[in-house]
């Protein structure tokens, strides 16, 4: 009886697709492959099932195995098209693998990227086949915008805002017309912004404008007072207001005493305003309420107050009456009385009589 070849091919294998697999059986005798090949040793790019029969020419023995080779298609990856983009970009080549290798040799399944650059990604699946694939990133720069801090000007004015040249720069501003120019000539109050657009990039800022008119001053109506009383004149007050007196007093408000004509000029950023006004002083009325006198107790005395238009006698007690010129006074004892006289501006003395 003849003894059988023992031939033994190993266990079933795989690869990755592009890979091969040699497969070798016992040397020293003559060989035949499923593939009809007739070497001792075959090379294997497609999946199968392979087998071998092993013959001794010698003795006419033989022996057989066969093994299973499978191909395993690598993973394809796609990192997308090319880009161009402002600020950073992640790269996602999905879910799914086993393991990730960047550019720069990161192993997470993303990559945030800020720097134009080409990138690779390297996945390895389950199977241990890698698949690759790259990506050209283009990192824009936006433009940079900036209008200045808020400003002011003066009614009338023209306030220009430029958002700046640069190549490529496109504006829209957000004024009634969306104008598209590089400036904008501004004559109202209000906040205005812009958007400069470079390819794909963008950069905004705004600017509050306000407008100032020329200061408002109004001292009021000619005034007139009695001597020996004071007339406060106010100009009115606003931040940033500054004031000269036709004294060169610099306060917002003027004391006066003194009949004359009093002017203020106010000036603020955009100019003076002036305004003046006429005091008049008039003069006290000269009261009088008699020479002191002598009574009998029980008896009476007429007093005659001169000097004004009006007259107050005070205390009231022992006198006919308080406000006429020529009370009856009769007081049960020694008593000063007072008299107040007013004029026709309004002005009052006084004097007295015991």
């Amino acid at each position: 009886t003849k003894a059988s070849i023992y031939v033994d091919l190993g266990p079933d294998t795989s690869t990755c697709e592009g890979g091969t697999v040699d497969l070798t059986a016992p040397g020293g005798y003559t060989y035949v492959w499923s593939t009809f090949e007739t070497t001792q040793q075959i090379t294997v790019d497609t999946s199968g099932t392979y087998d071998v029969i092993v013959t001794d020419t010698t003795s006419g023995c033989t022996g057989t195995d066969a093994i299973i080779v499978a191909i395993n298609t690598n993973p394809t990856v796609d990192l997308g098209a090319d880009t161009s983009t402002c600020g950073g970009i992640t790269l996602d080549p999905g879910t799914g693998y086993s393991s990730y290798l960047w550019t720069g040799n990161s192993t997470n399944q993303t990559l945030y990227v800020d720097t134009s650059n080409t990138y690779y990604v390297t996945v390895t699946d389950v199977n241990g086949c890698q698949g690759t694939d790259s990506i050209n990133v283009i990192i824009n720069t936006s433009p940079s915008v900036n209008l200045g801090p808020d400003t002011s000007a003066c009614e009338g004015d023209v306030i220009t805002l430029d958002a700046g040249a640069g190549t490529g720069y496109s504006y829209v501003w957000d004024d009634a017309s969306s104008s598209t120019t590089q400036t904008l000539d501004v004559t109202t109050a209000d906040t205005y912004s812009v958007t400069v657009t470079v390819g794909v990039c963008t950069g905004t800022d705004a600017i509050n404008v306000t407008f100032a008119a020329l200061p408002f001053v109004y001292l009021g109506l000619d005034q007139s007072t009695c001597q020996g009383q004071t007339i406060t004149l106010d100009a009115g007050s606003v931040a940033g207001y500054s004031y000269e007196w036709s004294d060169s007093s610099t306060n917002q408000t003027l004391d006066v005493t003194a009949e004359g004509t009093y002017s203020v000029t106010v000036t603020n950023t955009c100019g003076s305003s002036k305004d003046s006004v006429e005091v008049t002083v008039y003069p006290l009325p000269t009261a009088y309420a008699g020479t002191d006198t002598t009574i009998i107790v029980g008896s009476s005395v007429q007093l005659l107050g001169l000097g004004g238009i009006s007259y107050l006698w005070d205390p009231p007690e022992g006198l006919s009456c308080t406000y006429c010129q020529s009370p009856v006074a009769s007081p049960t004892e020694t008593t000063t009385y007072y008299l107040t006289v007013t004029d026709e501006n309004g002005c009052s003395s006084t004097d007295d009589i015991t």
